[in-house]
């Protein structure tokens, strides 16, 4: 009896850039354009009337619903950064979200975005963290800065970072591979 063949390992995207890069808009548009392949979490950016980002919603790519995540402009229930509040309910609300994409291992399981709150806080999408490594495929925005420690929580994936730059949204350039492991 021959034995199966070796099934690949899942991959992982590491999308990245400076702030207003459109990395949560390429995952949108990604969603809209391929009903039924993805699932997770986009948060789409809040303005106030001036045109400034006061804060930002979450959105869950399975179902369409969105809720309040977090805001610069008053104080939510939640953890704060040096510029945002959160909502502990909407956290709560977003990690559940999560938790069904990491655990669906036929869609692509979107995180918009983990950093510092997650990483240095051990706040906000930290408690799916653990749950990265033996997820299927990925696509997780990350800060620039914070790359190499998300890919180290993800041994078994192949991991490649795609660098988006202001108004590229639409072409990413910079594409760097990162090792596999």
């Amino acid at each position: 009896m021959a034995e199966p063949a070796p099934q690949a390992p899942p991959r992982a995207l590491l999308l990245t850039g400076g702030r207003g890069a459109g990395k949560t808009t390429l995952c949108l548009r990604l969603a809209a354009a391929f009903p039924g392949r993805f699932a997770g979490l986009a948060c789409p950016a809040l303005f106030g009337a001036e045109g400034r980002k006061v804060g930002f919603l979450a959105r869950d790519l399975r179902t369409g619903e969105e809720w309040e995540l977090g805001r610069s402009d008053r104080d939510l229930d939640g953890p704060r950064t040096a510029r945002f509040s959160f909502s502990r309910g909407g956290l709560d609300r977003a990690v559940s979200v999560l938790r069904l994409a990491l655990e669906d291992g036929g869609r692509i399981a979107v995180i918009d975005e983990i950093g510092p709150l997650e990483l240095r806080q051990g706040l906000g999408f930290a408690p799916v963290l653990p749950l990265l490594a033996g997820a299927g495929d990925l696509l997780v925005v990350v800060r620039p800065e914070l790359v190499g420690e998300i890919a180290a929580l993800l041994p078994r994936h192949r991991a490649e970072t795609i660098v988006l730059t202001e108004g590229n949204g639409d072409r990413p350039q910079g594409r760097t591979r990162m090792a596999t492991r």
